[in-house]
């Protein structure tokens, strides 16, 4: 049996999808909708799932600057996780390796490129809307932390997995194909480019 959806040879077969719909009546009135689409592999609560859900429907009134009536499926009437902050990421990737995670304020983008034996040139790259001011829209000391962290946190893995692969007791064996195809297109890829003229 496979644990939380994940069999014992492994699985790509993990998504989550949310389309979050606002539509404002007039100044003081919206109705609000998302719906959502989940699979999780083979986990033995999918039956139990719609292809579809309805996460939240509700319509708004407006009584004043910090006062509202909600009527209908409401996610959380206070607090910090909301319909507003519930809008996730979207995440592309490409090969040879390049990523991207785009949120509501905000994208960061990665690109790793070969630079020579034992080096690799890595450019990361936050972007902002063109009209977004510093300080109002965006606050550098709060957007850059956590992306900083998780860049070096991956930089350092890979440079501890090459130190690996260096060592004299290395034995190279075969990527997995079900979680490391990334990794066999661009060594495909890369193998490609050195033999190209």
């Amino acid at each position: 049996m496979p644990l939380l959806g994940i069999p014992t040879e492994g699985t790509t077969d993990y998504r989550t999808l949310a389309l979050q719909f606002r539509y404002a009546i007039g100044r003081r009135d919206t109705l609000i909708a998302q719906l959502s689409h989940e699979r999780f592999g083979q986990s033995v609560f999918a039956p139990l799932k719609d292809d579809v859900e309805l996460d939240w429907g509700f319509y708004e009134r407006r009584l004043g600057d910090r006062t509202s009536l909600r009527v209908g499926k409401v996610l959380v009437p206070l607090g910090i996780y909301n319909e507003i902050r519930d809008v996730g990421t979207l995440r592309m990737r490409t090969m040879p390796n390049f990523w991207n995670h785009s949120s509501s304020d905000h994208s960061v983008s990665t690109r790793l490129a070969p630079a020579g034996p034992q080096k690799t040139r890595v450019q990361v790259s936050w972007l902002v809307d063109a009209d977004a001011v510093e300080g109002k829209d965006y606050e550098l000391a709060t957007l850059l932390p956590f992306w900083e962290l998780t860049s070096e946190q991956d930089w350092d893995l890979c440079e501890n997995n090459q130190a690996g692969v260096n060592s004299s007791a290395f034995t190279p064996g075969p990527y997995s194909t079900k979680r490391e195809y990334n990794v066999i297109r661009y060594t495909d890829w890369y193998l490609r480019q050195i033999a190209t003229p």
